[in-house]
């Protein structure tokens, strides 16, 4: 008659031994993870971007060239949000996080991109999307709908336009490597205090610092890459019209 011993339980040495081996590995792996990880995260930022370039240029063939509006200034409908209110445009300045992040349906490339909402925001933008910061901070109340920027250069910042904010440039009137949109900065202090308070921008307010590899751009001719943080500032100083500059209408591209 065959018997059968019990089976033996791991004894404490043994299973402290086996818990020791595996924070070991999680050790040994984890340096390796964290930067693919946030490599990863980096190449969905730059493949939302070329989705949004695609979808710009989409937009220019349907409307006889002419690039869409930046959203510069509250009263202006534009690429992120264009609700008719009276005579002018509703802003999501005071609005709900909810009502902001609904707005984006009426923008002029939502159903260029097939209403893919998380196309809006970088994967590693986690908040916070209050309409007020705190510290004395303007109020950011476009954090809710994305973390990109369009270039104000579209309606040349603010010194052009008709008074119902939908006169803008030429596609042709700008050249192919002219920047025109990014992650805009939430934390710097350069020139206007700090906060984007729109869905358009002026290069100085500040390119993001969220990715340590540099930052995604994307192009008028529609492509999408990556900038160091360097490089952007560089090109920023510049005194002439120059990629990120590039405002048609006047001869420093500001």
């Amino acid at each position: 008659m065959r018997t059968h011993s019990p089976s033996r339980a791991f004894t404490l040495i043994e299973l402290l031994v086996v818990i020791s081996i595996i924070a070991l590995l999680i050790a040994f792996l984890l340096p390796v993870l964290g930067p693919a990880r946030r490599s990863a995260q980096f190449m969905v930022c730059i493949a939302q971007m070329q989705d949004f370039t695609e979808a710009h240029v989409s937009y220019v063939q349907d409307h006889n060239g002419f690039v869409v509006h930046p959203n510069w200034g509250p009263a202006s409908g534009g690429w992120l949000y264009a609700v008719p209110r009276g005579n002018g445009w509703d802003a999501p300045q005071g609005k709900s996080f909810e009502a902001r992040r609904q707005m984006r349906e009426t923008g002029l490339l939502w159903d260029y991109l097939n209403g893919e909402g998380q196309h809006y925001y970088c994967p590693t933008d986690n908040g916070p999307y209050d309409n007020q910061p705190g510290d004395g901070l303007p109020p950011i109340p476009v954090r809710a709908m994305t973390s990109y920027q369009f270039n104000g250069a579209f309606s040349g910042y603010g010194g052009r336009g008709l008074p119902d904010g939908w006169d803008t440039n030429s596609h042709d009137d700008f050249r192919p490597n002219d920047i025109m949109m990014w992650e805009c900065d939430v934390t710097t202090t350069r020139v206007h205090g700090g906060f984007w308070n729109d869905a358009g921008n002026r290069p100085d307010e500040g390119l993001e610092v969220r990715h340590i590899e540099g930052a995604p751009i994307a192009r008028i001719d529609g492509s999408a890459e990556r900038i160091a943080h360097d490089e952007y500032y560089r090109i920023e100083r510049l005194p002439q019209k120059n990629e990120l500059w590039c405002n048609p209408g006047t001869t420093n591209g500001r």
